[in-house]
C-alpha cells in the first residue's frame, strides 16, 4: 500500500507545521505609552503615572490601579470621545494602569491623559509628545473638555513633579497660570489636544500676573461702613481685626450678628499672595471659586444655625482637608518632635482621639501607632522599620523635603516621652489595651469622705491628697508601667494561683525570698538611685519566694 499521511483525530489532515500555531489573527506586538496626570488628595494633588498598553487579543478595555467609580467609567467616555473626534479607539486589548497602585484614584481628570496615551500606544501620535507634560481633563462624549475642580493644586503638583507643560481644559487655564514657571496650554477639545500633540496646531500659553490680580481685586457688595449703631460690637470687631484676635458674638436672632460678621473681612488687612493662593486652592477643590481665577478677598462662611457639629467640621470617608487637633499638654519643651505625628502616646493623646471621633459621621481618625514598645518603628513605617525613632528624624525630614511637604524645620530638645529609668524602654506613655479600675466613678464620694477627715497637717486635706482625689482618673492594671502604684500580686509558676502581699516588708518575710540583690547591685553602680524604686520595675520583678500553693515551686 502506498505511503499516505495518517488522518487526524477529527478525520482531517493536520495543519502544516508552519501554520499550526499561527492562529486566526496576525500577532500584533504590544505597545506601551505613559502620560503624567494627577489626583486630588484633600487640598493637595498627587502626581499619577498613566500607563496604557495596547496588545493583541479580543477587544477589551481595563483600568487598574485602585480606580474609583468615576475612573472606571472613564473607558466609556474615552471611547465615545475618540470616536466622535475622528480617532476611534483600536479594537484590541487595552489595559490602563494608574500608578502608584496603593493610592485611591477618584474623579474624571484622567480622561484626557488616558486618551492621549492610548493614541501614542497605538502609534497615532508621536512617541515622545507627552514628555515633560502633565495632562488633566474630563472628556464629554462629543470630545469636548469640561472644567475641573482643584486645578491650582494640580498646577503646583505639575511644577513640583518637574513638568514643563500643563495641558488642561481652556476654562481652567487662567487658574493654573497663577503658578509661575509652568507653561499652561488651555485646550478646547480632544481634537484640539490631538492636533497640538501631533504638531499640527499651536496652543497659546496662558500667562497671568497673580500680584496684579491681587491688587486689582474689586470691592465686595458689603462694607463695614454700612453698620449703623452697634457701637460696642463695632469696637470689639475693630479690636479683633487690629490684633488678629478671635471674637464671639452673642445675641438674640435679628440683632445683627451675621451682618456684623459678614462685614468684618472688609476691615481686615489685605491678603498676601501666599494667603490668596492658599484660599484659592481650598475654594477650587470645593468647587466654590467661581469665574475669578484668584480669590483676592478674605472669605466668609455662614453655616446655618441648625448645622450639626459633624456638618461644621466636615465628615465622610474622604475628607477634603485635614485639621490639627489642639491640645495644651504638648509644648515646644515637652513634645515628641517629628515622631508625634498622631495620637500615639498615652492617655492624653487617646483623650484627643476620643474627642475628635464624634465629629465624624462615620469612622473618624484611627489610633495610629507605628512605634513598638522598645522605641523602634514597626513594619507599618517601612522607611524606619526596626530602627529607633530618633535615629530616623533626618531620613524623615529628607523625605518630606524631597516630596515638597516640608514647611518648616527647627530643632528642639524634648523631655517627653523618653524615660530616664531604662534604656530598653524609652517610651513612658504607650497605648496598650488594658483593664482599668473605674476609680473616677467614686471621685465625689472620696472627696466627701476626705472633707470629714481631720488631717494633720491640715493642708494635706486641700493640698496634695485633695488634689490627687480631685484629678483622679481610672487606674490601669498593667505590669508594663513604670509610673503608678505597683500591684503587689505574685503568681505561682506551677499552679498559676496568685496571692496579694500587703507590704514590701511582708515580701521580705516570705520563705526563700530571693532577687532583692538586683536592686542592691543597681544601687551600688548608681548611688543616686532612689530607694523608692526598690518596689518598682524592673527591680521588684526579680523578687521571688517559695510558693505556698505547690511544694518546691516559686
Amino acid at each position: 500500500m502506498p505511503n499516505m499521511p495518517l488522518p487526524s483525530a477529527c478525520g482531517r489532515r493536520p495543519w502544516p507545521a508552519k501554520n499550526r500555531h499561527a492562529g486566526l489573527l496576525p500577532r500584533v506586538p504590544p505597545m506601551t505609552a505613559r502620560a503624567l496626570s494627577c489626583v486630588l488628595a484633600g487640598i493637595v494633588a498627587r502626581p499619577i503615572e498613566v500607563e496604557v498598553d495596547v496588545a493583541g487579543g479580543l477587544p477589551h478595555f481595563t483600568i487598574v490601579g485602585l480606580p474609583g467609580g468615576a475612573v472606571r467609567e472613564s473607558k466609556d467616555r474615552v471611547r465615545a470621545a475618540l470616536r466622535n473626534a475622528g480617532h476611534p479607539a483600536p479594537e484590541r486589548r487595552i489595559t490602563v494602569n494608574l500608578a502608584p497602585a496603593h493610592l485611591r484614584k477618584e474623579g474624571a481628570a484622567f480622561d484626557l491623559a488616558i486618551a492621549a496615551a492610548l493614541l501614542v500606544a497605538d502609534a497615532r501620535l508621536p512617541e515622545r509628545c507627552l514628555d515633560g507634560a502633565l495632562v488633566v481633563g474630563e472628556l464629554s462624549l462629543d470630545g469636548g473638555l469640561k472644567p475641573l475642580h482643584g486645578v491650582l493644586p494640580m498646577a503646583v503638583a505639575a511644577r513640583r513633579a518637574g513638568a514643563a507643560r500643563l495641558l488642561l481644559p481652556a476654562a481652567n487655564a487662567s487658574e493654573a497660570a497663577l503658578v509661575e514657571g509652568l507653561e499652561v496650554l488651555g485646550l478646547d477639545s480632544l481634537g484640539h489636544a490631538i492636533d497640538v500633540l501631533a504638531g499640527r496646531a499651536a496652543a497659546v500659553p496662558t500667562r497671568l500676573d497673580p500680584r496684579t490680580l491681587l491688587h486689582e481685586s474689586r470691592p465686595g457688595d458689603v462694607d463695614f461702613a454700612d453698620v449703623r449703631g452697634q457701637a460696642v460690637a463695632r469696637r470689639a470687631l475693630e479690636i479683633a481685626a487690629a490684633g488678629g484676635h478671635n471674637v464671639l458674638l452673642l445675641g438674640p436672632p435679628g440683632s445683627g450678628k451675621t451682618m456684623l460678621a459678614r462685614r468684618l473681612p472688609t476691615i481686615l488687612p489685605e491678603m498676601s499672595l501666599d494667603e490668596a493662593l492658599e484660599a484659592t486652592a481650598v475654594h477650587s477643590v470645593a468647587g466654590l471659586l467661581g469665574d475669578a481665577p484668584l480669590l483676592a478677598t478674605r472669605p466668609f462662611r455662614a453655616p446655618h444655625h441648625t448645622a450639626s457639629e459633624a456638618a461644621l467640621v466636615g465628615g465622610g470617608r474622604s475628607p477634603a482637608a485635614w485639621r490639627i487637633g489642639a491640645a495644651d499638654f504638648v509644648t515646644t519643651d515637652s513634645g515628641t518632635g517629628i515622631v508625634h505625628i498622631a495620637p500615639a502616646f498615652g492617655e492624653v493623646d487617646y483623650g484627643v482621639l476620643m474627642a475628635e471621633q464624634p465629629r465624624f459621621e462615620s469612622g473618624g481618625p484611627a489610633l495610629l501607632n507605628c512605634v513598638a514598645p522598645d522605641g523602634t518603628f514597626t513594619d507599618e513605617f517601612p522607611m524606619g522599620s526596626g530602627r529607633f525613632v530618633k535615629e530616623c528624624d533626618r531620613d524623615i525630614t529628607r523625605d518630606l523635603k524631597a516630596r515638597g511637604l516640608l514647611v518648616h524645620q527647627e530643632q528642639y530638645v524634648h523631655d517627653y516621652p523618653f524615660c530616664w529609668r531604662a534604656d530598653s524602654d524609652p517610651l513612658i506613655q504607650y497605648p496598650r489595651a488594658s483593664w482599668f479600675i473605674r476609680t473616677s466613678q467614686f471621685r465625689d464620694a472620696m472627696l466627701a469622705n476626705n472633707a470629714r477627715i481631720d488631717w494633720l497637717p491640715e493642708h494635706i486635706k486641700e493640698g496634695r491628697f485633695g488634689n490627687f482625689l480631685g484629678s483622679n482618673v481610672d487606674w490601669a492594671l498593667s505590669r508594663e508601667r513604670y509610673w503608678g502604684t505597683p500591684l503587689p500580686i505574685w503568681v505561682c509558676e506551677s499552679t498559676g494561683r496568685a496571692e496579694a502581699v500587703p507590704s514590701f516588708a511582708a515580701v521580705l518575710a516570705k520563705p526563700g525570698v530571693a532577687g532583692t540583690e538586683v536592686f542592691d547591685q543597681a544601687k551600688a553602680a548608681n548611688p543616686d538611685l532612689s530607694d523608692d524604686l526598690r518596689v518598682h520595675k524592673p527591680y521588684i520583678d526579680a523578687v521571688t519566694y517559695d510558693s505556698p500553693f505547690a511544694l518546691g515551686a516559686r
